[in-house]
């Protein structure tokens, strides 16, 4: 009968296969999160790290906090101004809206000389 040492995973592999009686250990690299995602799961000497997509704000949304690459992005609604304010500073993919509230002339003593 002839025997072999069993494979040992070094730091940047797992184990993929555990070994038997009759077959050598299968050690496989570990996943690298690549732009675009960020890591939700810690790799093990027995399992990958594992990685998901970094989410999208959408249209009526803003980057509140910015993935990591252990984190992934926070998204917040923009304000939407209301009948009696004013966008006074429009909204970027990483700002909010800014909105100010719109002054009434005093008729007796003015006069509006420019629409808010």
């Amino acid at each position: 009968r002839n025997c072999s040492a069993l494979t040992v995973c070094n730091s940047s592999e797992y184990q993929l296969l555990a070994p038997t009686a009759f077959t050598d250990r299968v050690c496989a690299l570990i996943t690298n999160c690549t732009n675009g995602t960020f890591e939700t799961g810690v790799p093990t000497a027995y399992n990958d790290r594992t990685c998901d997509p970094i989410r999208v704000c959408n249209g009526s949304e803003y980057e509140f906090t910015a993935a990591t690459t252990t984190s992934d992005r926070v998204c917040e609604l923009l304000r939407v101004c209301s009948d009696s304010e004013f966008e006074s500073v429009a909204p970027t993919a990483v700002s909010n809206r800014e909105c100010q509230t719109i002054r009434i002339c005093n008729s007796t003593t003015e006069y509006e000389t420019r629409e808010p």
